[in-house]
């Protein structure tokens, strides 16, 4: 077994966490010290309680460090502890990272820069349609995107850079073995083909809202900015600022519109300082990020949509691009078409996968 595998081992005891472990191995100097550590040498390490003592000495066996490293081996899931080379620098890099990290899929390269985008899970259609614009066009930048994997705003970003084939990562408030929400199974296979899902939690650890703070502190250590879409004064998304700004990362705010609660809570980060989001350029420029073949990929996507679209699809895309989301009416009235020939062009549309229709006979642009 090598020192990964120990590392693992020690993690996954009940009741240590981070702190503790760091503790442990400055005075023992590795995690294999400790699995071989007598009982008298655990008692005199300042912190820890007789239940941690006899939680390490129980689970201080071959069985079970070889039933550790075969589950994760198993289910294709990868151990990054603080000590590998692998782990992520900007978030070894913030004050008490967690000692360990399972990962599922593949991790972008650390070089790579990354932007969260995050906001509430009772979005608004404006917001997921702001959430799909921003990340779209960061991932076609080669913005890694993170989010936290939860409904609403989050789900809508990670799906939107992964149809830009960008990357994408998903960081969880459970364990990596628990899809949650259940709805996002398939949104969970998808990440892990292009990017990866990552969890501090130890397997099988329930969804709990107690933890959702210690993930989002996770989700702003990773990146080098946070994007925020919607929330509400009184919204999870604003603690993840406070840690961003406590980490010294740079916080955008998408504006919203001050009858809607939602918007408050980014409003207000805008009244106090947080720069405006309203595109994808506006966190390049800042961040000083060099975008990723951006003219190739526009030129691509351009002569791509020449080829597949007539001219009345060309004009009704470019409409709801403009005004979305698109009424139908207001459709209609723009381009000047006969309401038949809107609602003809309009599934042709829907099938080619370029609009997606909202209830309320309103359309949203995909790509």
């Amino acid at each position: 077994m090598d020192e990964r595998n120990y590392n693992l081992w020690l993690y996954c005891i009940s009741g240590i966490g981070s702190a503790k472990i760091e503790h442990m191995l400055g005075v023992f100097g590795t995690a294999e010290r400790v699995f071989h550590a007598t009982s008298s040498e655990l008692a005199q390490i300042e912190g820890l309680t007789n239940e941690n003592i006899k939680n390490i000495l129980d689970n201080a066996s071959d069985e079970v460090l070889l039933a550790r490293s075969n589950w994760i081996k198993e289910r294709g899931v990868a151990f990054l502890s603080r000590l590998c080379a692998d782990y992520p620098q900007a978030l070894r890099e913030i004050v008490a990272p967690p000692f360990g990290l399972f990962v599922k899929g593949k991790l972008p390269d650390d070089d790579a820069p990354r932007v969260a985008i995050i906001g509430s899970r009772r979005c608004t259609e404006y917001g997921r349609s702001v959430s799909h614009k921003l990340a779209l066009e960061l991932a076609a930048a080669g913005v890694v995107v993170v989010s936290g994997f939860a409904k609403g705003i989050d789900s809508v970003a990670h799906k939107a850079a992964l149809q830009a084939g960008g990357e994408t990562i998903g960081v969880m408030g459970c364990g990596i073995d628990i899809c949650y929400p259940a709805e996002n199974k398939q949104l969970m296979n998808d990440i892990t083909n292009s990017g990866c899902l990552m969890s501090a939690y130890l397997p099988s650890t329930k969804p709990l809202p107690a933890y959702f703070p210690a993930r989002n502190r996770i989700i702003s250590g990773l990146c080098k900015a946070i994007i925020v879409v919607e929330a509400s004064m009184r919204s999870g998304t604003l603690i993840t600022v406070g840690h961003a700004l406590e980490q010294g990362r740079e916080v955008f705010a998408v504006p919203g519109s001050i009858l809607s609660s939602l918007s408050e809570g980014t409003n207000l980060l805008i009244k106090e300082g947080a720069a405006v989001a309203t595109s994808a350029e506006d966190i390049i420029s800042v961040l000083g990020i060099k975008p990723k073949n951006a003219n190739t990929s526009d030129k691509e996507q351009k002569k791509s949509e020449k080829q597949e679209l007539d001219n009345s699809e060309t004009a009704i895309l470019r409409c709801i691009r403009d005004a979305q989301p698109a009424m139908f009416d207001h459709i209609a009235h723009t381009t000047g078409l006969a309401t038949s020939e809107v609602n003809y062009v309009l599934v042709m549309l829907e099938m080619k996968g370029f609009v997606e229709k909202l209830p309320g006979l309103r359309y949203i642009a995909k790509v």
